[in-house]
């Protein structure tokens, strides 16, 4: 039985129906699009759509998109972000599993390697989350000995850190029956807000050693922007709290990513001094302090989940939340630019950005 006919008993579902949909948000990538698009028609050999979102651009012509087998034109009717048009793409998949591909992005392989491993799941219980690898041409990631393996975030805590969310499958009617989306109030870490809400809402993730997904490095993206105060706000204040909101009836996964990401927002105030000065520090000191309120990062239940998944941490960081609960803005940067802040166990320390 081929790889095609045993996903088609395992869904059980009509073969006119797309397996995977593709959601790609567009705005602005032009130069890129085509290399996107290509790579999905090139190398997907399962039945596929490919919705791609127009986020509000001006003056592209789409003539050539529409001329091309399985995509399908969505107009956002004013540019909403990235979130938004996953959302609207979430809503319109007809594909029984979606992948997010960003237009500066494409894969170098058949999708068709993540489906071989479905015969490792039971198939009256497909898995809510099909797990895959960035692909890095130039250093291959090692295969995993270990994988395939189906597992979920109750059993194994170290899939909540997760942290890219464009490899992955994830299944359609599993986000829709949930109600899980991305955010539309910040345009970045997003992802990672939706990560949050998804991972440990799925009854089975299924881990493979896949690696199809090509991130290009390109500079005007939003995740490679230079550290601002509101994009500080964003990620941590907006997101960071979103996080911690949507982990609040998973204890031990709360405490877990919300140390995460507490030591990089610690760490981005360390790092880049010239952003978080005179009246910035104010605002870096309350949402710092906010995140620490979020979840307890110092009590047992942190202690616990830190070991278990395990979540680098150090007395620097105990110091901080410590701080920060007595309000004493002052004593805390005082502390902060002393402070060795390291994201991980044996990382250099690194000296301040200078003033740009």
């Amino acid at each position: 039985m081929t790889i095609f006919e045993t996903f088609k008993r395992m869904l059980g579902l009509r073969s006119s129906r797309p397996k995977i949909t593709f959601v790609v948000p567009f705005f602005a990538s032009h130069a890129l699009l085509d290399d996107c698009l290509n790579s999905i028609t090139q190398h997907c050999s399962l039945p596929h759509e490919i919705l791609l979102i127009d986020d509000g651009n001006t003056g592209f012509d789409f003539g050539s998109v529409k001329k091309r087998d399985n995509v399908h034109l969505l107009h956002m009717p004013k540019n909403q972000g990235p979130g938004a048009c996953r959302n609207a793409g979430i809503k319109a998949a007809r594909g029984s599993y979606i992948q997010f591909i960003d237009s500066d992005d494409k894969i170098i392989g058949d999708p068709a390697a993540y489906l071989e491993n479905l015969k490792h799941a039971s198939p009256n219980n497909l898995p809510d989350i099909i797990t895959g690898h960035l692909a890095d041409i130039s250093n291959p990631r090692r295969p995993d000995p270990k994988l395939p393996r189906l597992s979920s975030v109750a059993e194994s805590l170290r899939l909540i850190k997760i942290a890219c969310f464009t490899a992955h499958l994830y299944r359609a009617d599993f986000l829709r029956t949930q109600g899980i989306t991305f955010p539309t109030d910040t345009r970045t870490a997003e992802d990672t807000v939706f990560l949050a809400r998804a991972l440990p809402r799925a009854a089975s993730i299924l881990e493979t050693n896949v690696a199809l997904y090509h991130y290009s490095e390109v500079e005007e993206s939003l995740s490679r922007l230079p550290v601002t105060l509101d994009l500080f706000r964003q990620r941590f204040e907006v997101a960071g709290l979103q996080i911690a909101e949507a982990l609040a009836p998973f204890p031990t996964a709360q405490a877990a990513k919300c140390s995460v990401i507490f030591k990089y927002a610690v760490a981005q105030v360390k790092r880049h001094p010239h952003v978080f000065t005179g009246d910035d520090a104010a605002t870096a000191f309350t949402t710092l302090a906010a995140l620490a309120d979020a979840t307890d990062l110092i009590g047992t239940t942190a202690t616990d989940a830190r070991k278990t998944a395990p979540v680098y941490w150090d007395e620097t960081f105990d110091a901080c939340v410590e701080l920060l609960k007595t309000e004493d803005q002052k004593a805390f940067f005082s502390f902060l630019k002393d402070a060795d802040v390291r994201i991980f166990k044996g990382e250099k320390k690194k000296a301040p950005a200078k003033p740009a």
